[in-house]
């Protein structure tokens, strides 16, 4: 086991898929970026190779290319306006913070997803997600993926997840902002994007609260807290499934021992929420009880949940979660 010292929080982490490097975001202003070379995971301890001092709210960061390139989402203080830029990691470690290329970013920067195979990078904003292709050293302009499709419109993302080949992603909308709409109201919908065609599907879950949620190339696994029930969701990712896009399962959760109040914010200090995991070939899926130290277990298959691993720890705020399988590599690269 080794460790390396990053900037706190260290709210974002992201690695190359060769697993040479690895970078974290922190809103540290010293150590906004720390770059780790993953290549001497045999020794007892290493160095953070590269600090880049750069003031941002909450950077977001993925990391690709060859040779290998961070991709630095800037957020500013007062979370009004943002940009994106190609960082080389060779200049990082020769302390040159130069961009290569840059890109303003509207509204509230907020979730970031990568495509490897395809080189595009997304980061959802209030309108959509605004895209860029990865070129050579920096990138370029794409456009903006909108939010409205599928005759639903309104709310917004703030998280995303690549489908393990990288050719489409999945992401979650929320009304959180809705004007004088109580959370338990709030709507969230599944939202799917064929990276290739940028054809949008968008279809509804359930109302309350929802977050973090993981996605396979089978399936995605969303949740919903709400005073009448808590909910997971099976929504279907496989091109080659007759339910292909479909929500396919709603399974009941336990409550958690300590549940969102319904008169306060999700987002107040102190409440408890859940996080969700699912293994790359979408056979078993799982969900954080946050605070009461338990992981309920979904067999995909028999759709329901099927055991409750109890863990040495409360998994406050819910936690984080990942699923791993031997001889299967992990399509995502960017962690939150």
């Amino acid at each position: 086991m080794a460790r390396a010292p990053v900037g706190a929080p260290a709210s974002h982490i992201a690695v190359h898929p060769d697993m040479t490097y690895a970078v974290t975001g922190s809103s540290d202003p010293e150590r906004a970026l720390a770059v780790v070379d993953l290549r001497w995971w045999s020794a007892t301890a290493y160095d953070t190779l590269g600090f880049a001092a750069i003031e941002s709210a909450d950077p977001g960061v993925a990391i690709g290319g060859h040779p290998p390139i961070i991709y630095h989402r800037f957020i500013s203080p007062d979370f009004a306006s943002g940009r994106l830029e190609s960082l080389p990691v060779a200049n990082i470690l020769n302390a040159d913070y130069t961009p290569t290329a840059e890109i303003p970013l509207e509204t509230f920067p907020h979730g970031e997803v990568i495509s490897h195979p395809l080189k595009r990078f997304c980061s959802a904003i209030d309108t959509g997600f605004a895209c860029a292709n990865l070129v050579g050293k920096g990138l370029e302009p794409r456009g903006l993926l909108p939010y409205d499709a599928s005759g639903r419109s309104g709310g917004r993302a703030f998280y995303a997840r690549v489908s393990g080949n990288g050719k489409a992603f999945t992401s979650h909308i929320q009304d959180a902002f809705a004007d004088e709409v109580p959370w338990p109201d709030w709507q969230n919908d599944a939202y799917f994007v064929d990276w290739k065609s940028e054809q949008i599907t968008r279809v509804p879950l359930g109302l309350g609260w929802a977050l973090r949620f993981s996605s396979s190339d089978v399936y995605a696994l969303y949740y919903t807290i709400h005073p009448e029930g808590d909910t997971a969701y099976l929504f279907d990712t496989n091109p080659k499934s007759t339910t292909f896009l479909q929500v396919v399962a709603k399974i009941p959760l336990d409550s958690l021992q300590h549940p969102l109040d319904p008169d306060k914010s999700p987002f107040d200090e102190g409440q408890q929420d859940r996080m969700t995991a699912i293994t790359p070939d979408g056979r078993w899926g799982f969900v954080s009880h946050g605070g009461d130290g338990l992981i309920s277990v979904i067999d995909t298959q028999a759709r329901q949940v099927v055991k409750k691993l109890e863990v040495p720890t409360p998994l406050e705020g819910g936690g984080y979660l990942v699923a791993i399988q031997p001889d299967m590599k992990l399509g995502e690269t960017i962690g939150r």
